[in-house]
């Protein structure tokens, strides 16, 4: 247990991404998206890439706050 007044240690971890080329003819559609609480904000996105990585088409959206009644 760390003193009073101390943070505790955190470690980071760093990792190595890379993007892998399709056969000739297909596609890669790649996609991610985040959430702030629950409910809360929420936000998506993705591309989509030919055969040698060329960016073919993109979208990004913020999608709306979900409330919930009790």
């Amino acid at each position: 247990m760390a003193p009073a007044g101390c943070k505790p240690l955190v470690l980071k971890t760093e990792h190595l991404i890379r993007w892998l080329p399709q056969p000739p003819g297909w596609f890669k559609l790649n996609v991610d998206g985040v959430a702030r609480r629950n409910p809360g904000l929420a936000g998506g996105g993705g591309v989509l890439r030919g055969h040698r990585g060329e960016w073919i088409k993109g979208i990004a959206a913020n999608l709306a706050t979900v409330h919930q009644s009790m």
